[in-house]
Parts: C-alpha cells; sequence; structure tokens
C-alpha cells in the first residue's frame, strides 16, 4: 500500500493508502520469536513501516491537516529523539497549531540531544526551519523540503 502511495501525485490519495498500509500493521513482527534471521528481518519491516509513517506525515502535513498527526508525532519524538525529520515535523505540526514555543523548544532539545550524543549540530533542514519559525516566515510553507522527499523506497 505505501508503494502505491508514492506512484500518485494525489496527496490525499497518497495519504488515504498511506493510512490504509499502515492500519494493516500489527504489533511486533515475529514478536516472542528470537533467531539471527527473524531478528534482521523483524528490524528490516519495522524500519519500513517508520519510513511509511515519516511518508505518511509528511502528506498530511502537506494537506494542512496538523492536529490530526501532532499526538503521533509527539510520541514517535518521544521514542526517536534524534530522528530530525520527526522533530522536523512535529515542529511545523505544532507552530501551525499555534504551538509556536513548544516548536522551538523542540529544536533546542534535538540540538543539545545530537551535540551530546553524537557530537552534531542539526542538519541544514532542520536549521532552516527553526530560523524561518524565529522570523514568523513560514507563510505557504505546509511541509517544504523535509515532506516533499520521497523516502518510501520500493523494493
Amino acid at each position: 500500500m505505501t508503494g502505491l502511495a508514492c506512484e500518485t501525485a494525489d496527496a490525499e490519495l497518497a495519504a488515504a493508502r498511506c493510512e490504509q498500509g499502515l492500519a494493516l500493521w500489527r504489533g511486533q513482527p515475529f514478536a516472542g520469536l528470537d533467531t539471527p534471521r527473524l531478528n534482521q528481518l523483524r528490524a528490516g519491516l519495522e524500519a519500513e513501516r517508520h519510513v511509511a509513517q515519516l511518508h505518511r506525515n509528511d502528506l498530511m502535513l502537506r494537506l494542512g491537516r496538523y492536529p490530526a498527526v501532532l499526538t503521533e508525532l509527539t510520541t514517535s519524538v518521544a521514542e526517536n529523539p534524534l530522528d530530525e525529520r520527526l522533530v522536523c515535523q512535529l515542529m511545523l505540526a505544532l507552530y501551525r497549531t499555534g504551538r509556536r514555543a513548544e516548536a522551538l523548544r523542540a529544536h533546542q532539545r534535538i540540538r543539545l540531544d545530537l551535540a551530546k550524543e553524537l557530537g552534531v549540530d542539526p542538519g541544514p533542514e532542520l536549521g532552516d526551519l527553526y530560523r524561518r519559525m524565529l522570523a514568523n516566515d513560514l507563510d505557504g510553507v505546509r511541509g517544504r523540503g523535509f515532506a516533499a522527499r520521497r523516502d518510501v523506497r520500493r523494493t
């Protein structure tokens, strides 16, 4: 389903297809089974699910459905605090729902976490979004570069 979502230029249809594909997900793959091969498959499937969620979030942001993704984004960022793309999505959703201060705090958290954990600064997309938020210059931005990327790859 998520592969089909990437094949359409219709954001509404793509978002619906992503939702349908993600709705098929049930728990952890191969739960309770512990073999090297199944662990590898589990990790791969979970990574694909994560990419599909990111793609769906991008579509929802592009469509202006900020409140619809805000709760899930908050949870996802708590689980993946160093994922810059997720933090960009959360920042945009917070900003667009009138929570600018929280969006700026989200940037500060990841900036500090990246420096502490990895010794790096945030990437250019996160920095650009932050600077534009500081300047209140997000007119017309519904998903910018991080939301326009097509990261779901077909194999």
